[in-house]
């Protein structure tokens, strides 16, 4: 993300880290409470990788993609990665039951956190079933964030693009200036 733009624009790079990893294929769907030493020195993009991936290579892949979809939106909303080492996300995600966006950022609305812990849930099959059920909860997500803040009317005179002059009536553009062109 560059601050510094007038559009922020975002660049996701090293996907190819959703990769499947050699493991034991233990066929598990919950994440264990320990993990080889050798993945503790993984690059810093596999805290972002669902824990389970380290030991069933071979588990569902969506599932992964949507705990990967939750820890980059941890990172996205809190500015922070969600662990500093695999080990690290595994003992918060099975302590914190799923990352808890709330830790770390103050203030994050209940509906945020939730999207974040349940696609990060430490039960593969208590995350969301599908990317698609992920990404109906952030729609909802946004449109909370984006939502006026009341229904308030304004005053025509006042009025602005988009504000709302009566109940059926927003207005779309200004059609210029004086006392009969509002």
């Amino acid at each position: 993300v560059d601050p510094s733009a007038a559009v922020p624009r975002v660049k996701i790079f090293n996907w190819q880290l959703g990769r499947r990893l050699p493991g034991t294929g233990s066929g598990g769907s919950s994440i264990p409470s320990t993990l080889h030493p050798s993945q503790v020195a993984e690059d810093a993009g596999t805290v972002y990788l669902a824990p389970e991936i380290h030991l069933d290579p071979d588990s569902d892949g969506e599932a992964q993609d949507i705990f990967a979809l939750g820890s980059m939106a941890y990172f996205l909303f809190s500015g922070r990665p969600p662990a500093e080492t695999p080990l690290e996300a595994t003992r918060k995600v099975i302590s914190q039951q799923g990352l808890d966006l709330g830790s770390v950022a103050d203030g994050a609305p209940q509906a945020l956190r939730e999207l974040v812990r349940v696609a990060t849930l430490p039960t593969v099959h208590d995350r969301y079933s599908r990317v698609r059920d992920f990404l109906v909860q952030l729609s909802a997500v946004e449109e909370e964030f984006t939502r006026p803040e009341s229904d308030a009317l304004v005053p025509p005179l006042d009025a602005k693009p988009g504000d709302r002059i009566a109940h059926d009536l927003i207005v779309k553009s200004r059609l210029g200036s004086g006392s009969t062109a509002v």
